[in-house]
């Protein structure tokens, strides 16, 4: 029913769900995981057997809302970007709240990658979610809090799920010599000196996916707490310090991009090679 490295946050979920909030933000894990566990969410607050560990997954609220066809479920998916727009299907959404749910205990409205949705959506839902009556619930995605609009978190119970891994270990993680480590060292270096970093992804230099999807993902990090304002040491305080927030939201979706073509599959060379380029003009 859910990836087994977010155990831990089905647990949290699980007992949550006994009285849930009004609105629930999941962040971090991957996009698939986030769907996977924004349906979770959504049985786990209509199963009739939920127990410690989650909902049931066999009683017919669980298996509507896993399959996304129960009648009390909304599930707007953002993924595709701003660009989508589903103002009517929201606003239809909205004339139905104050109903009680058809089916199950609770109506869930599912907000899939918010970061994706308008300010007119967004200004549409905040007074639902501000009172969303006692049947509705609410839960949103995005891959980290800090692409958000505000008025969104602080509305929201936040939840925080397991980072994403790399495919596989880069050999020699946490040693002196990691490549991942070293390239991450390189790319700072390359976005505050315009050198260092081709020697890693040119020539002789092997970079494998595995040490590239690790190099984007210490980046993200490192993003998220400059992002946060909780930067302290390192690419963090880098990122901080020579980027502004205009800055820092356009690195995200430059992040974004590099693993998604890392999964399908481009050179990873050339990934991080065009990431690093494109990033020294936001750090100039």
């Amino acid at each position: 029913m859910f990836p087994k490295r977010q155990i831990r946050a089905a647990g949290r979920l699980a007992r949550l769900a006994q009285k849930p909030p009004a609105s629930l933000l999941l962040e971090g894990g991957s996009q698939a995981e986030r769907r996977v566990m924004s349906l979770f969410w959504a049985a786990a607050v209509n199963c009739a057997a939920l127990s410690e560990t989650g909902p049931c997954g066999a009683c017919p609220a669980c298996v509507q809302m896993h399959g996304q066809a129960s009648r009390d479920l909304f599930f707007f998916d953002f993924s595709a970007g701003p660009w989508k727009d589903v103002i009517d299907e929201l606003r239809e959404a909205r004339r139905v709240l104050g109903e009680p749910p058809r089916e199950g205990t609770r109506r869930v409205v599912a907000l899939f990658e918010v970061q994706g949705m308008l300010d007119e959506h967004a200004n549409l839902l905040l007074k639902s979610i501000e009172e969303p009556g006692p049947f509705n619930v609410f839960v949103l995605t995005a891959p980290q809090r800090e692409r958000i609009l505000p008025t969104l978190v602080s509305r929201s119970f936040v939840m925080t799920l397991a980072w994403p891994r790399p495919t596989s270990a880069p050999e020699g993680e946490g040693a002196a010599d990691d490549p991942a480590g070293a390239l991450t060292a390189a790319f700072y270096g390359f976005l505050d000196t315009g050198r260092g970093l081709f020697a890693h992804t040119g020539g002789k230099a092997k970079l494998d996916k595995a040490q590239a999807e690790a190099f984007v993902i210490a980046a993200q990090r490192d993003l998220a707490q400059a992002l946060s304002g909780t930067a302290t040491a390192g690419g963090a305080r880098f990122l901080a310090e020579r980027l502004d927030l205009a800055g820092l939201r356009r690195l995200d979706l430059l992040l974004d991009q590099a693993r998604e073509s890392l999964q399908t599959k481009v050179n990873p060379s050339l990934v991080v090679d065009w990431l690093a380029v494109t990033a020294r003009g936001l750090a100039i």
